[in-house]
């Protein structure tokens, strides 16, 4: 009762992602948005082994080394790693908000005005 599947031709992403309590994720790119706002990740790889083989390059990102929350491989994991994460009120561990501050140093709305500074001092 508590799982939609929503059309994604007709779902705004955006909202979603501000409004998601957590975020389970595989390879998706959205953990980084979610991470920013501070937002428990959990990254769900099921089939890495396949993935890595058939589907991706090696990438830049190591979630497992610099990733914003547990890394697990099993749906058993998947459920432990949700349970941990309501049994802390959903609060994002210290080692996991580390990485995100270090990874996102600024947090502050300011991006657009930082970039145009940067591009006028190019002229």
């Amino acid at each position: 009762d508590r799982v939609a599947t929503l059309d994604p031709r007709s779902a705004d992403i955006q909202e979603l992602l501000v409004s998601c309590d957590v975020l389970l994720t595989d390879y998706s790119s959205v953990h980084f948005d979610v991470a920013y706002l501070g937002t428990p990740v959990i990254y769900t790889r099921f089939d890495e082994k396949e993935y890595n083989a058939r589907h991706s390059s090696e990438v830049w990102f190591d979630a497992r080394a610099d990733g914003f929350g547990p890394v697990v491989e099993t749906i058993e994991g998947s459920l432990d790693a949700l349970e941990s994460l309501l049994a802390a009120n959903l609060t994002v561990s210290a080692k996991y908000e580390n990485r995100a501050r270090e990874f996102f140093p600024f947090r502050d709305a300011k991006f657009c005005e930082r970039v145009v500074r940067e591009i006028r001092s190019l002229k």
